[in-house]
């Protein structure tokens, strides 16, 4: 529990910076459009490579979990063409 906690809580607290930073006019408004587009464009793929990098695919490959979430996503996507 306490890994998960490790994990999501600077998640959380740079989503309450930032908030705070454009609400109290430490960030300009007209500067989001901009971060958004450094960090969709460059920041996010590249931190994307350098975790791939360095992932070992054997331990990560797990026929269990790709098969019960294939088997997730297509029951889904059948029950929505049906409907």
């Amino acid at each position: 529990m306490s890994a998960i906690i490790n994990i999501i809580a600077p998640v959380f607290a740079l989503v309450i910076i930032g908030y705070l930073a454009v609400r109290l006019q430490a960030f300009p408004r007209q500067g989001v459009q901009g971060l958004l587009s450094f960090v969709n464009n460059f920041a996010a793929p590249a931190l994307l490579f350098r975790a791939m990098l360095g992932i070992d695919f054997q331990t990560a490959f797990d026929p269990r979990i790709i098969g019960s979430f294939s088997f997730g996503a297509i029951s889904a996507l059948l029950i929505g063409i049906f409907i």
